[in-house]
């Protein structure tokens, strides 16, 4: 009975598919663009589906636009090294390489490493390199629930040295990995089947969502 109850249930959920997949094709006007939405509070995702949809259905991004995601992708290592190095001290876990402990104070007592506008060149690149690989601070990833980290920091930071050399283009892994405050509305725009979708983007902090009503 169980295994029929299963059966009927699938097949209702393909009904249901294949209603909509008549709607989109043949009930819909002819100019009519389907509006997708994206609501929610910031850091939920939103603007990696946007990135996502224009890479799948856009062609993806320009050399242009890549290299205009590269200064915050430098800001989102910085910011998760020192993200790292305030757990550090507030976990009260030690790195196995001393050498390493200099940098940590100056990544938590330095104003620059604490601005957007802090530069990511390639001796701060070894020196996060360095500290990254410390066991101490493995230990302190894993513990990464007990403070407040971006989910693309391991990724990043894996590939610091690449990204922090002067000759770096981003790489469309890259741009779905970076962390961008999106403000204001962002549309984007494509088709799929010849159904036109505008999927609109909208800033999640709280100063951004009195926008949300007028999308």
């Amino acid at each position: 009975m169980c295994f029929f109850n299963e059966d009927k249930a699938d097949h209702k959920k393909k009904s249901r598919s294949v209603e909509i997949d008549r709607y989109l094709q043949e009930d819909r006007p002819p100019d009519q663009v389907i509006k997708l939405l994206l609501l929610g509070a910031g850091e939920t995702g939103k603007s990696t589906i946007t990135k996502q949809m224009k890479i799948i259905h856009l062609n993806g991004f320009s050399a242009e636009e890549l290299a205009s995601f590269k200064t915050s992708i430098h800001w989102n290592v910085i910011y998760s090294i020192r993200a790292l190095a305030i757990a550090s001290k507030d976990l009260e876990i030690k790195l196995e390489d001393e050498s390493n402990e200099s940098f940590v104070q100056e990544l938590i007592n330095n104003p620059k490493y604490d601005s957007i506008e802090c530069v990511l060149n390639e001796n701060i690149g070894k020196d996060i390199a360095k500290m990254w690989k410390d066991k101490g601070i493995q230990e302190i990833l894993s513990r990464s629930s007990e403070f407040q980290l971006m989910d693309s920091a391991e990724y990043l930071l894996s590939n610091v040295e690449r990204v922090a050399s002067s000759s770096y283009v981003p790489t469309e892994e890259d741009v779905l990995k970076s962390r961008v405050k999106t403000t204001g509305i962002v549309e984007t725009c494509f088709v799929i089947d010849q159904v036109k979708f505008n999927l609109v983007d909208v800033g999640g902090q709280r100063s951004e969502r009195r926008k949300w009503m007028h999308c």
